[in-house]
């Protein structure tokens, strides 16, 4: 759980461009467009993926924001924001 608004969470997991600032395996982000990015990220093994993410679903109201992958990864991914009271579950 995280101490802070699911307004406040969504509008971060929103923000892709910042991802590098605190998700340390994300080592670059590149905006394409205003709904594509590339990603150079590390993985768990001693290398790197590149891939492109696109934008696909943006629902503030539902808390789920999704997006399409292509290059290295190829497939999708979710977060799914919920919360209340102060707390939020972000879950990806």
């Amino acid at each position: 759980m995280i101490h802070a608004a699911p307004s406040d969470v969504y509008a971060v997991l929103h923000d892709v461009g910042s991802y590098s600032m605190w998700w340390p395996e994300i080592k670059r982000v590149q905006r394409v467009s205003d709904d594509r990015f590339e990603l150079r990220v590390r993985s768990f093994l001693p290398y790197y993926l590149h891939f492109e993410s696109t934008r696909a679903r943006e629902d503030k109201s539902s808390g789920v924001l999704e997006a399409r992958l292509s290059g290295d990864l190829d497939g999708y991914s979710r977060w799914t924001i919920e919360g209340s009271g102060g707390l939020t579950r972000a879950v990806f």
